[in-house]
């Protein structure tokens, strides 16, 4: 609901804007917008902040995704992700080597008969 633009009072240029019920804001085109940012609680400790989550996306999920999940992790400190890189990297070598290695011994296997 708008006032009367003609009208001489300068608050008749006020606009109310209906808020819940048995409230109303008054808006002035001459007054400040004040705005506050909040950082929402959960979301500092949500699952991407856990080290317990982040060092299960790392070794069970894939290296390649959670190495920036770690990386961005307060709880981490840099000690403690220089070690998890390296554990990582060497768990993933380990587990194409042993993939590399099983597809080698199969093919091995089944190339007399082809």
């Amino acid at each position: 609901m708008t006032t009367d633009p003609n009208a001489s009072d300068p608050n008749a240029l006020a606009s109310t804007v209906p808020g819940p019920p048995f409230h109303e804001t008054v808006l002035h085109p001459s007054s400040p917008i004040e705005a506050t940012l909040v950082r929402s609680e959960n979301s500092a400790n949500g699952i991407s902040q856990s080290k317990f989550a982040v060092i299960g996306f790392l070794f069970l999920v894939t290296g390649a995704v959670g190495l920036p999940l770690l990386w961005v992790n307060r709880r981490f400190n840099n000690v403690e992700r220089l070690f998890w890189t390296v554990a990582v990297l060497t768990w993933t070598f380990l587990l194409i080597g042993v993939t590399w290695a099983i597809l080698r011994w199969t093919y091995e296997q089944i190339y007399p008969y082809l």
